[in-house]
């Protein structure tokens, strides 16, 4: 008789955990963020989605800075050594199509944020790359981005960081080269 109860008390334990196992998946996911860098918009950083691989390739484009464009190539590759995947980024004016700045990112642990150090041969900055889900966006109050990813890029000059900025991109094309029409 006792083996009955025990076996019952055991089997309740068991499905009391799985239903606490079960609930949790289905609480809303509530995202704090770390800090919020201004420039056009505002960015809930802490609050990324997990580093898009499969679309950060190709030609990009930062609108509205009250300066000119900057293009920016992204390319997908791996370091020959660790086997991790980076990214070669490219800056060029759309004005005269020179090669601005240049760089290799490399994604954190998390595998939300790359970071690159950029340099213009004689300058260097720091370069974040992040993306947010429509869902967190929404969460934090950021309004709407017609449903969609939105990826940010972040920018300050090397030992500066006071200086951050950040920007959202606008994707060309896939492909990562740039095409100057003077």
């Amino acid at each position: 008789m006792k083996l009955k109860y025990f076996k019952f008390i055991l089997l309740a334990a068991f499905l009391i955990n799985v239903n606490q196992v079960f609930a949790k998946g289905k609480e809303p996911r509530t995202c704090v963020p770390e800090k919020i860098v201004s420039g056009i918009d505002a960015w809930p950083f802490g609050c990324e989605s997990e580093f898009p691989w499969k679309s950060i390739q190709g030609l990009w484009r930062v609108k509205d800075l009250g300066l000119e464009d900057m293009y920016f190539t992204f390319k997908v590759t791996q370091n020959s050594l660790s086997f991790k995947k980076i990214v070669q980024i490219n800056q060029y004016s759309n004005i005269d199509c020179s090669l601005n700045s240049w760089g290799v990112g490399e994604i954190n642990f998390k595998n939300t944020v790359v970071k690159s150090l950029m340099t213009t041969g004689e300058t260097d900055f720091m370069m974040t790359l992040r993306s947010f889900s429509p869902e967190v966006l929404n969460e934090v109050k950021l309004g709407s981005h017609n449903n969609r990813a939105v990826t940010v890029m972040t920018l300050y000059p090397l030992g500066q960081p006071d200086r951050e900025f950040a920007y959202k991109l606008q994707k060309v094309s896939s492909k990562p080269t740039f095409i100057c029409y003077e």
